[in-house]
Parts: C-alpha cells; structure tokens; sequence
C-alpha cells in the first residue's frame, strides 16, 4: 500500500492542480488531503484484513480436516 501510494501521489497531485486552475476562486493544494485519503485507506484495509484473520482464527481446524 505504501509502494502504490508512493506511485501514484505524483500523478494525482499533478492531475488535481490542473483541475483546480481552471476555477475562478484559485487554492493551493496542500498534502493534508492526500494525507487524510491514505489514512483512512490504510486504516479499512487494515480492519478487513483484521476481520478475516480473526475470522480464520476463531474457525475449528477438526471441521476444515473433515471435508479433506
């Protein structure tokens, strides 16, 4: 997640700062945004991955061997 969000912050800065040339009301484009995404992606990915684990961990190995 981190090599993809090294990857793409250049691309989406870039695309981002043309978009907002073409408004009248002009602001800068700070980190903060990007900062705010990538958190709260990191943190859901981390919680569903967590849920699976825990869900993996709490099953009874004796009925997954059954079916094999």
């Amino acid at each position: 997640m981190l090599i993809a969000a090294i990857l793409v912050t250049p691309i989406v800065w870039w695309q981002a700062r043309i978009w907002l040339m073409n408004f009248s009301f002009r602001t800068d484009l700070t980190a903060i945004p990007f900062l705010i995404a990538f958190t709260l992606i990191f943190v859901s990915s981390m919680l569903s991955l967590l849920i699976i684990v825990n869900k993996s961990v709490r099953k009874n190995p004796v009925e997954a061997l059954r079916y094999e």
